[in-house]
This record gives C-alpha cells, sequence and structure tokens, in this order.
C-alpha cells in the first residue's frame, strides 16, 4: 500500500524521510539483536566473543532509542488543532508526570484561572512538554540540593500568548552549552536513553504551532527556566 505525501504540507518530506529511515533501520537493528542474543545462549561462547555480543547489544539499544527520537522528530511536522481544555489536559499530564519523577523530587503546578482553552495538538503538546519535564528531572539528578523542584506555571500573557513555564532548581545550563541545547543529537550525557533529540522535537512542535520556546538559565547555579510560548489562536 502506498503513501502519497502533499508536497504542500510543511515539511511533509522530512516526515516522510524521519519516518521511512527510522523503520528500515530498526528492521536492521531487531535482526541483529535476534541473532546476537541468540549467540549468547550458547554455553561454548568465548569469553571474548560474550563480551563483544554485550557491547553489540548496548550500542543497537542506543540506535533504536535513536531511530524512536528521530521518528519522533518526523511526527512532529504534522498537527491536528482542535480546543483543549488546559485545566484537564495539566491534571493528566501532571499524574503521569508524577509517575516518572524520582522520590527525592517534589511537583509543582499552578495554572492562572485566566486560561481556560487553547487551540493545540493535544498528543505533540504533551510531548514537548514531557520532553522538557525530562530535562529538568535529568538536571535535578545532578544537584546537590536536599529539596529538588520542578515547577510548571500555565498563564497568560499581557501579548496575547499562553505561556507554560517549566522550572527547575537543578545545576542550570552553563553558558557555552547554551547555544547547542537545540542541536540535533547533542548530549552531554552517557547511556542508551540519551539521544539528545528532545528539546530538538519539543522546539519543532512549538514551530508548527506557530509559537516559540526559550531557554533562561542565567548562573550556572540558579536552575533553568524553559518557556513555551503559544498564541491564543494557532493558525
Amino acid at each position: 500500500m502506498s503513501t502519497s505525501i502533499d508536497p504542500n504540507a510543511p515539511g511533509a518530506y522530512l516526515e516522510a524521510l524521519a519516518r521511512g529511515a527510522s523503520h528500515d533501520v530498526n528492521n536492521v537493528f531487531a535482526l541483529i539483536l535476534s541473532m546476537s542474543e541468540i549467540a549468547l545462549l550458547d554455553s561454548d561462547l568465548p569469553s571474548q566473543a560474550h563480551y563483544s555480543l554485550e557491547k553489540i547489544i548496548k550500542y543497537i539499544e542506543r540506535g533504536r532509542n535513536i531511530t524512536e527520537a528521530v521518528s519522533e522528530y518526523g511526527n512532529s511536522f504534522r498537527h491536528n488543532l482542535k480546543e483543549v481544555d488546559m485545566h484537564i489536559f495539566m491534571l493528566r499530564f501532571e499524574s503521569l508526570l508524577l509517575t516518572l519523577l524520582p522520590k527525592e523530587q517534589k511537583l509543582q503546578v499552578n495554572i492562572s484561572p485566566e486560561v481556560k482553552t487553547i487551540t493545540v495538538d493535544e498528543n505533540l503538546l504533551s510531548r514537548a512538554l514531557m520532553n522538557v519535564c525530562r530535562n529538568a528531572i535529568e538536571a535535578l539528578q545532578d544537584s546537590t540540593l536536599d529539596d529538588k523542584k520542578i515547577f510548571i506555571e500555565v498563564q497568560r500573557l499581557v501579548e496575547e500568548k499562553i505561556e507554560i513555564a517549566v522550572i527547575d532548581n537543578g545545576p542550570g545550563i552553563a553558558p557555552e552549552l547554551q547555544e547547542k541545547i537545540f542541536v540535533p543529537f547533542f548530549t552531554t550525557r552517557n547511556g542508551s536513553q540519551f539521544t539528545g533529540m528532545g528539546l530538538t522535537c519539543a522546539q519543532q512542535i512549538m514551530f508548527v504551532h506557530s509559537g516559540e520556546l526559550l531557554v533562561e538559565s542565567p548562573d550556572s547555579h540558579q536552575g533553568t527556566i524553559i518557556r513555551l510560548r503559544f498564541p491564543t489562536k494557532t493558525v
């Protein structure tokens, strides 16, 4: 079954390329992973071969996380706008975020009474906000503070925009890194789960909503504020 692409749709070919490449590469990864896991079952496998296969599996897992992130980036080009009740949305999002929050971190959510609804793609908004919050969670892992906090504030700005600000009291972002955080695959962390695509995807999601994503980290030990600003009526 073939799928046609509307060439006039913003990012249509980038979307198709990201999703198609991710799918095909994941098929290759799945074959290598399954064969490596089968080989590890051999009781007579030399120790050096066992070590090499475990390394292959580790890097395949990282590769699959990267292709998943690329696919997510491709999905961020397409949006289905509808009017969303922000109070209900934030209640659901808060419940989801609490399941991911380490026990030593605290979460506070405040929604201004002036904010009622917003016209957005609800799934994309959730994805962008979660990517930003994951960054805050990881930043707080490096904090030496006993009182680790994430504060989410939703308010209406005077210039007819709705802002969702995610504030953490972590170590902040070094000035020399602030220009790199939106570069695809840039990350300062080790581990297969860190792909360096979270803020890249969030920025693209804001772009398709005619919004903006702003990062403030004034001092290396004063935490970080990431602001997602949406026009009250997204086009």
